[in-house]
């Protein structure tokens, strides 16, 4: 198996764990979720976080001439800088923002991104695991 396909499948099961729950519970994880962003120093964690999410994918998608791999490059350089320039120094306002964009999704939308996530997730570890 590839480095890319263990990046893949890794990536996958993530997304089904931490979305699959808003399908059936979509209000209990958006409380979930905004209570990793109530402070300042949970915000720097989950600046970290990213930063390691962001150089995993971008270490997934070295060096593989396939599509999906520039395209985890890329997507992993941008989380990366994201949590590095944004996150980690302004926790404040990122966490305004985060609570803000969290607090404005409807049950139903919420449950749609629950789906639409987890069958993304799906195909990502199928994919991985084809690899």
């Amino acid at each position: 198996m590839t480095t890319l396909g263990l990046v893949l499948i890794l990536v996958g099961f993530l997304i089904v764990v931490t979305r699959g729950p808003l399908i059936f519970a979509p209000v209990a994880t958006r409380d979930l979720y905004l209570s990793l962003f109530d402070t300042n120093a949970k915000m720097r964690v989950v600046g970290w976080v990213g930063a390691a999410m962001g150089v995993l994918l971008m270490v997934g998608g070295q060096g593989n001439p396939e599509s999906i791999a520039t395209v985890l490059f890329y997507l992993g350089a941008f989380i990366a800088l994201l949590a590095l320039i944004a996150i980690m120094p302004f926790p404040g306002a990122m966490r305004n923002v985060a609570t803000n964009v969290w607090s404005a999704f409807s049950v139903g939308f919420l449950r749609g991104i629950g789906l639409v996530s987890t069958l993304l997730g799906i195909v990502l570890i199928l994919y991985g695991l084809s690899l």
